[in-house]
């Protein structure tokens, strides 16, 4: 399960209900680096939610396990998880991570 921020319901249902969420990926994932880290957070989580291309989701839900956010880490850990074995890459820089 992931974590979801407490101020989330109807910003979360109307991201993942979309028609053509796919279409949104490219500017979720361009708010990875948002300096604020409530809009990384629900950036990453609907890509989490989304999936999408795995050569394009993959990178960037392994580039935002460096955030300073256990919340942002933690979404886009699960998500990678999504993917199965695709995801695998992403172990050892979340493992470099938490040592």
């Amino acid at each position: 399960m992931f974590h979801r921020h407490p101020k989330d319901a109807p910003r979360w249902r109307w991201v993942t209900s979309v028609r053509g969420a796919q279409a949104a990926l490219p500017a979720l994932i361009r708010h990875f680096t948002h300096t604020n880290s409530d809009v990384r957070f629900y950036a990453v989580s609907a890509v989490m939610s989304i999936g999408g291309e795995p050569g394009v989701v993959v990178p960037a839900l392994t580039s935002a396990l460096k955030d300073l956010n256990v919340n942002v880490r933690w979404n886009a850990l699960v998500g990678l998880s999504n993917f199965g074995s695709r995801g695998r890459p992403a172990v050892p820089r979340f493992l470099k991570n938490v040592q």
